[in-house]
C-alpha cells in the first residue's frame, strides 16, 4: 500500500506528561504484526496509508500509563508509555497551519493522536465525510459509524475490521483545531482494554 506520508517537519519535546499509574499490568501481544500509521495532514493518519514497524522500533514499549496533555489545544489523554512527536506544517497555500501527531506502540497495538491547526473555524461534518470518502477510496469498509458527544463536543466513532488492518477512530474538532485518536491492532482491538482506556481516557480541558 503506498506510503503518502511526507517526512515530519520535525520533533519537538513532550510537553506536561507526567506517570499515571505504575501497576499496570502488560498486555500480551495480540497475533498481528506491529503496524504503523502514515499521514499527510490530519485525517490521513492511519485512513489508508498503513506500513509496517519494523523490529527495531522498540519505542514506548513500557507498561507505564502518563497523561500527556496539551493546554494549547486543550486536551489531555491517557498513552501507556512516552509518545513521539511529529509536527508538519502546511504551505502558505494550504487551509490548515500545522498538524501533530503524539505516537506510541505499545506491543501490536498503536495508538495515536493528531490535531491540526487551520486557519478558520473547522466543520466538523466535512472532516466526517473526508474520512468516510477516503475509507470508501481506499477500499476499506466502516463497520460502524457512531455519534458521540465528548463533554457537549460533537464527534464521531469509526470502527474498520478487516482481518490485517483493524483500528478505531474518533474524530472531533472544536474552534479552528480538528482532533482524532486512533488506535489500531488485531481484530476486535475496539474491545482491547489498552485501546478502550487510550481512546475513553481522552478529555477536553474547558478555560
Amino acid at each position: 500500500m503506498r506510503n503518502v506520508l511526507s517526512g515530519a517537519a520535525g520533533q519537538i519535546s513532550l510537553p506536561n506528561v507526567r506517570v499515571i499509574d505504575r501497576n499496570q499490568q502488560p498486555v500480551a501481544p495480540p497475533s498481528l504484526s506491529a503496524t504503523s500509521l502514515s499521514r499527510r495532514g490530519f485525517l490521513a493518519a492511519g485512513a489508508c496509508a498503513l506500513s509496517v514497524l519494523g523490529p527495531q522500533m522498540t519505542w514506548a514499549q513500557a507498561p507505564v500509563w502518563r497523561e500527556f496533555r496539551r493546554d494549547d489545544v486543550g486536551f489531555r489523554v491517557e498513552m501507556p508509555g512516552a509518545p513521539r512527536l511529529r509536527v508538519q506544517k502546511g504551505d502558505p497555500a494550504d487551509n490548515w497551519i500545522t498538524s501533530t501527531d503524539a505516537q506510541v506502540r505499545f506491543y501490536n497495538e498503536f495508538f495515536d493522536l493528531s490535531w491540526t491547526e487551520f486557519k478558520n473555524t473547522v466543520a466538523v461534518e466535512d472532516e466526517y465525510t473526508r474520512f468516510r470518502d477516503m475509507m470508501t477510496n481506499a477500499g476499506y469498509r466502516i463497520e460502524e459509524d457512531v455519534p458521540l458527544t465528548l463533554q457537549d463536543v460533537p464527534a464521531r466513532e469509526f470502527i474498520i475490521e478487516t482481518g490485517n488492518i483493524n483500528f478505531v477512530r474518533r474524530i472531533m474538532a472544536m474552534r479552528n483545531f480538528a482532533i482524532s485518536i486512533h488506535a489500531m491492532g488485531a481484530r476486535n482491538v475496539n474491545y482491547s482494554p489498552t485501546a478502550r482506556r487510550f481512546i475513553d481516557s481522552f478529555g477536553l480541558l474547558r478555560k
